[in-house]
């Protein structure tokens, strides 16, 4: 089976591919681009990451990677949580999606009144912020890159697409109709609210990790 990755893949994931006799093609269809004026600002004791690449971005410049030392941090996805633990920082909470991450931090701390600082990208959901919001939870967002479609025409064949981001959904589709004869695999159900405005044909990862996306593919081609 031939499978195309709307991004570049980790090695760990790519060989977990293959040894499940998969060829696998990689192109990025967006393009993640950091924000230059975000370093002198001010920060809570409760962080959130949302996304790998706003946490990459943070770790790039250390002085606010100083001030997270200490600091509660608060994440969505199991790339993003490997990251924060590899770099020795207080990790929380890591939840699958927004709406779970939310829903816990209003559990926990709507009474304390404390507040979040939430590093995001221009093209975030808002699910997040207006949850905590609706419940009187402070959150100060710093918006720290931009998200940049970069659509390409695929021409070869695939059994299989697999997508990480509703942009890479949105990037894929402006060069290309539709998933006619292959089959789409999301990496949460963002990802596949996104899928589903052009295609039915697809599933979805049991939770946000290269391993249950696997899962996912195997149980489609088993």
């Amino acid at each position: 089976m031939k499978l195309l990755s709307t991004k570049i893949i980790s090695k760990k994931f790519r060989d977990l591919l293959i040894k499940n006799n998969y060829q696998i093609d990689e192109k990025s269809f967006i393009k993640i681009l950091p924000y230059k004026s975000i370093s002198n600002i001010s920060i809570s004791e409760n962080i959130i990451f949302t996304s790998k690449n706003s946490l990459k971005i943070i770790l790039k410049k250390s002085e606010i990677k100083n001030k997270l030392i200490n600091k509660n941090i608060f994440c969505v996805g199991k790339s993003t949580e490997d990251l924060i633990i590899n770099n020795k920082l207080k990790l929380i909470k890591s939840e699958e999606n927004s709406k779970k991450l939310s829903k816990y931090i209003v559990a926990n701390f709507k009474i304390s009144k404390e507040s979040f600082t939430y590093f995001s990208g221009k093209k975030r959901l808002l699910e997040l912020e207006n949850i905590l919001k609706k419940n009187e939870i402070k959150i100060i967002v710093h918006e720290v890159y931009d998200t940049i479609l970069t659509p390409k025409k695929i021409n070869n064949f695939y059994d299989g697409i697999i997508f990480y981001s509703p942009s890479a959904v949105k990037s894929f589709f402006k060069g290309n109709n539709s998933l006619k004869n292959t089959y789409g695999f999301c990496i949460g159900n963002t990802t596949a609210k996104e899928l589903k405005n052009y295609s039915n044909s697809f599933s979805v990862a049991k939770s946000n990790s290269e391993e249950n996306m696997l899962v996912s593919i195997n149980n489609h081609f088993k």
